[in-house]
């Protein structure tokens, strides 16, 4: 008697339509053992399961992807609130560093308005003789040179630079002068942190070869202590020589 290979067995063609219906199918229906109705029937209840098992997978897939996109969408809105959160701590933090910067400045200013700089002293000095001298500014140049007294209190010179004022003649160039110093001496000692003002006045000068250059002309030079002795009202402009605490007046000024 022959023996029937294995693939034709019954049990191997069930074994097949379990793990891998395709071939399962084929070794059924070339199998005679299996009616018709029988191999039918399978047939059908094969396709029917695995157009239910892939429907269900499709379903898994299509809900995995959703959750998928959900998931990124998510994370994307996350991101784009923490960067506007970001941002907006970044403005809060700013705003609150350049309030406390006002803050500060207004205290500041309010703690020490008459704060002495070469920039009031210009514009006071400006409103006081004006601005020009000739086609030339009024103020040439401003320096101030911090010290301390015995007590370690906080004092300053003032070096001012001025353009003298052209005239009729030599004379009243030089009344012009005491006429600035006269004004601006009172006003600079104003601060209580000036110690000494030093005024110096440039004035062109034509030498025996013709040439014009700009040379020191006058300097007077007062201390706090002697401003404090003048009475600016009543004083007269041609003591200066007398009263200052150094004096310079080129020859020029007296011809």
């Amino acid at each position: 008697m022959k023996e029937t290979p294995f693939y034709k067995s019954n049990w191997f063609t069930i074994l097949m339509l379990i793990v891998f219906f395709p071939v399962g199918l084929i070794l059924m229906w070339a199998n005679k053992k299996w009616t018709v109705a029988t191999r039918i029937v399978v047939s059908i209840v094969i396709v029917v399961l695995a157009i239910v098992g892939y429907s269900t997978r499709e379903n898994q897939t299509g809900n995995v992807a959703a959750s998928s996109d959900s998931a990124v969408k998510e994370e994307k809105k996350d991101s784009s609130n923490s960067k506007q959160e970001s941002k907006k701590n970044v403005e809060k933090v700013d705003k609150e560093k350049e309030k406390k910067e006002k803050s500060n400045s207004g205290s500041e200013t309010k703690k020490d308005p008459d704060k002495l700089s070469k920039e009031s002293l210009v514009k006071d000095i400006q409103k006081l003789v004006g601005k020009k001298a000739g086609d030339k500014q009024k103020v040439s140049k401003v320096d101030l040179i911090s010290t301390a007294d015995d007590n370690n209190r906080p004092k300053k010179t003032v070096n001012i630079t001025l353009n003298g004022s052209d005239n009729l003649t030599s004379k009243m160039i030089k009344q012009g002068m005491f006429m600035d110093a006269e004004k601006i001496f009172p006003k600079v000692f104003e601060n209580k942190e000036v110690e000494r003002v030093i005024l110096i006045w440039n004035f062109p000068l034509v030498d025996v070869k013709g040439n014009s250059k700009s040379e020191k002309v006058l300097s007077i030079q007062l201390e706090r202590k002697t401003n404090e002795e003048i009475n600016w009202e009543n004083f007269d402009r041609n003591n200066f020589s007398l009263i200052a605490d150094y004096y310079y007046e080129h020859p020029v000024l007296n011809k």
